[in-house]
C-alpha cells in the first residue's frame, strides 16, 4: 500500500512523506503517525464512494477535533486499512 502524508504536522519533519507500508502496523509506526500512536489518538478510514480514488487515514486526537493524516493507495489498501472504523464527521451529532 502506498501512503502519503496530506499536511505537514507538528512531528519536526520538513518535507511531506511517502511510504510503502504492508500491515496496518506499519503505517501506525511511519514518522508522522508513531507519535499520534502515543497519545492514543484514534484512527478512521473515509472513502469518497470511488473505487478508483484513494483512502484518507483520518486522526480525532480530542472529541470533536480531527485531520486527515494521509492519502493511502494501491492493491492491498482496502484490506490493509479494513480494521480501522470508518470515519464521519456526522457521527457525534445529537
Amino acid at each position: 500500500m502506498h501512503v502519503r502524508q496530506l499536511l505537514a504536522n507538528y512531528v519536526g519533519l520538513s518535507e511531506l512523506e511517502k511510504a510503502t507500508v504492508g500491515s496496518l502496523q506499519e503505517l501506525l509506526e511511519l514518522p508522522w503517525l508513531k507519535p499520534l500512536t502515543q497519545i492514543h489518538c484514534k484512527f478512521y478510514r473515509f472513502s469518497c464512494n470511488r473505487t478508483d480514488g484513494p483512502l484518507m487515514l483520518v486522526s480525532e486526537q480530542l472529541e470533536g477535533a480531527w485531520r486527515v493524516e494521509a492519502l493511502v493507495s494501491g492493491d492491498d489498501a482496502e484490506n490493509i486499512m479494513n480494521p480501522l472504523p470508518v470515519w464521519s464527521h456526522f457521527s457525534n451529532l445529537p
